[in-house]
């Protein structure tokens, strides 16, 4: 079954982005870097798999369910003599944004095509928002080098501003308030993960999921590229059809593939 249309007949307004994986640090580097360091310091390894599964939620909604996966909590009980605590999750949250401010810099280069399709939807007249799982010092940090690199959107919401995170509507909500656009089906979320899926989808928003830049895909620039096109295009295939499942009304690669399905959009069309 296709996902429901938002109900909508205007020209759209704005744009929504994610941030990592989807307009910077291609295959969603960062965020995975610092989850795996911050446990390890606790003394339980994680993989790069557990650290990227909860990825879109709020860092500590997102620390708080790694602690909850049986491997991670049979690790943390065999090294601490006890299952984590809510102390526990707080501890290790916090060590991940002070880890983050460290590493999150390093994975702050825009992914290729964002600078070129930010401006091309600027000449569309499009409002450019953005919301991530970020707190606020992590997230001000990449937007100060981002936009040294040409990146900057007009407005950011971190997952801090708002009562609740992802997969709650609360970040789009508010990043459509602050771009002076009331009508969320006037507005397209652009994302990397479920969590952005369903974040969009009930603000009420048209979705785009992104899936080889992304965390889902998790793989770096260079490791995408060596891959041979029939195994790119499988990867491709799989993670659209988790993206769609979730709610998306349309799927592309990387970000300078989703200027033709706005145009789509645009003319109230559904993509599958």
């Amino acid at each position: 079954m296709k996902p429901r249309a938002p109900a909508s007949d205007n020209d759209l307004q704005a744009v929504v982005f994610d941030w990592a994986g989807t307009t910077v640090d291609f295959g969603c580097q960062g965020p995975v870097r610092a989850f795996m360091e911050s446990f390890a310091a606790f003394g339980v390894e994680v993989s790069p798999a557990e650290a990227r599964e909860p990825m879109g939620m709020g860092k500590r909604e997102h620390v708080a369910v790694m602690c909850a996966m049986p491997r991670i909590a049979y690790l943390w009980h065999s090294r601490h003599g006890r299952p984590p605590s809510e102390q526990d999750i707080n501890a290790v949250y916090d060590l991940a944004e002070e880890t983050m401010l460290t590493v999150i810099p390093q994975y702050s280069v825009p992914i290729p095509g964002t600078l070129e399709t930010v401006e091309a939807m600027r000449r569309w007249g499009l409002r450019i928002g953005s919301c991530t799982g970020y707190p606020r010092p992590v997230a001000e940090l990449l937007a100060k080098r981002t936009k040294d690199l040409g990146y900057a959107p007009d407005v950011m919401v971190c997952a801090t501003d708002v009562p609740c995170g992802r997969p709650a509507p609360d970040m789009c909500k508010e990043a459509l308030a602050r771009l002076g656009v009331d009508d969320p089906a006037r507005a397209v979320k652009i994302g990397d993960t479920v969590n952005d899926v369903l974040e969009g989808v009930r603000a009420g928003m048209w979705v785009i999921g992104i899936t080889l830049s992304g965390s889902l895909a998790g793989l770096a620039e260079d490791e995408l590229a060596a891959m041979p096109k029939r195994d790119r295009e499988a990867l491709h295939h799989r993670i659209a059809h988790e993206l769609i499942m979730a709610g998306a009304h349309g799927v592309a690669p990387d970000i300078l593939a989703c200027l033709p399905l706005l145009k789509a959009i645009e003319k109230q069309r559904i993509l599958t």
